[in-house]
């Protein structure tokens, strides 16, 4: 569940870097063709493209996945952790004494706190990396 939403806000910040990239592109293509040509046209601008094919925005992009990649690799490994403690408590839960049920859910919910305290932060990292790119 989290790790699409890490890829998605990973993906979106790789978008909103390129800012400048796509602002270029759009002048480009919103800029009215010369009186002589005949009658202006409408251009439709995929961000995405723009992003793909602007060389400040790959770079960007690639900079600040390299810079994130370590922070994204420890998320990741706190997700995967949650998942096999929830899958484990599943399927053992009906077997485990009502101590052993409390003390392995309140495992899962600590780390539950921290995986989302630890998520919230690289949400405002990443957001504020976009911004000053």
């Amino acid at each position: 569940m989290h790790s699409r939403s890490l890829h998605a806000l990973f993906l979106l910040g790789f978008s909103l870097t390129s800012s400048w990239c796509f602002s270029q592109t759009a002048v480009q293509a919103t800029t009215p063709a010369p009186a002589s040509t005949g009658p202006s046209k409408i251009a439709f601008v995929n961000i995405q493209e723009a992003v793909v094919t602007c060389n400040e925005g790959k770079q960007e992009a690639a900079a600040l996945q390299q810079r994130f990649a370590t922070k994204t690799n420890a998320l990741k490994a706190q997700d995967d952790e949650l998942k096999k403690l929830k899958d484990d408590y599943q399927a053992q839960g009906p077997k485990l004494s009502e101590d052993e049920r409390n003390t392995r859910l309140k495992i899962i919910q600590d780390k539950q706190k921290a995986f989302d305290r630890s998520y919230q932060d690289y949400q405002t990292e990443t957001q504020e990396a976009q911004q000053e790119a």
